[in-house]
């Protein structure tokens, strides 16, 4: 063969014409299983969905109907919610309308 085997199936067929190597992390199955998510990536991917879903519901501002939310991938803490920033902004525009503090 002119190249390494791409799967073990190949590699399985070719071995049996002409010994070859196989390099498995090389392999677009390999790069495949390495994106997978697994079950508790995926928990916390729709934990976080719900609280932007749940952040969008209580915008206090009229015409801001968008939900964000950051979390902490490692631990799944909410860091960040847009809808207490712009309650942080709204505070300081109101007691200093030029926002110079």
């Amino acid at each position: 063969p002119g190249r390494s085997a791409q799967s073990k199936e190949e590699l399985k067929e070719w071995n049996a014409l002409w010994p070859t190597v196989y390099f498995h992390k090389t392999t677009a199955e390999y790069k495949k299983e390495e994106l997978a998510l697994t079950e508790k990536e995926t928990r916390a991917m729709e934990q976080g969905m719900r609280e932007a879903i749940d952040d969008a519901k209580r915008q206090p501002l009229p015409g801001s109907d968008d939900g964000v939310v950051v979390a902490c991938p490692a631990t799944g803490e909410i860091v960040s919610r847009s809808n207490d920033e712009r309650l942080k902004q709204r505070r300081v525009a109101v007691a200093n309308p030029l926002c110079t503090a």
